[in-house]
């Protein structure tokens, strides 16, 4: 089934993408990440300094109790209601225990390549939640934080 995008000529798809590829948008797309490889949602919480990685973290539809087997883990899960955040079909939880580090300019060409990738935008009280909860995650090293901006929130 054809989009929207596929009738959008590749430099307006790039300048899409580029407008949109920034701090707080959602993407979903296909991450080699989990175990078996699957489709997620994911959050853009910060990018270095070169602008060459960015890091990001997961959206999940429960909190796993085998992987997060711990209070401390659990509690770095935000729930987010699907109401008013289009990018959500049903509650959800925002992973703040882990930092995924992806790179730009492949993921970027991704989203230029399927505008559809991009899904949503947190509001700035969500960003800011996500942010402060990822800095206080003990289970994030500060190296990684510092590297992408979020020390300190």
């Amino acid at each position: 089934m054809q989009s929207f995008s596929d009738f959008l000529p590749e430099d307006a798809k790039r300048l899409i993408a580029e407008r949109n590829f920034k701090v707080g948008a959602v993407l979903k797309f296909q991450v080699n990440d989990t175990n078996p490889p699957k489709l997620k949602r994911l959050i853009i919480v910060g990018f270095d300094d070169e602008k060459v990685s960015f890091a990001c973290v997961f959206i999940n539809s429960k909190i796993n109790p085998h992987l997060f087997r711990t209070k401390i883990l659990q509690d770095l899960h935000l729930e987010f209601e699907a109401s008013g955040r289009a990018y959500l079909d049903h509650t959800s939880f925002v992973d703040c225990s882990q930092i995924f580090e992806k790179d730009i300019s492949s993921v970027k060409q991704a989203v230029a390549n399927d505008l559809g990738i991009l899904i949503g935008e947190l509001t700035p009280v969500d960003l800011e939640n996500v942010r402060k909860t990822i800095s206080g995650a003990h289970t994030i090293t500060p190296r990684v934080k510092k590297k992408y901006g979020l020390m300190g929130r």
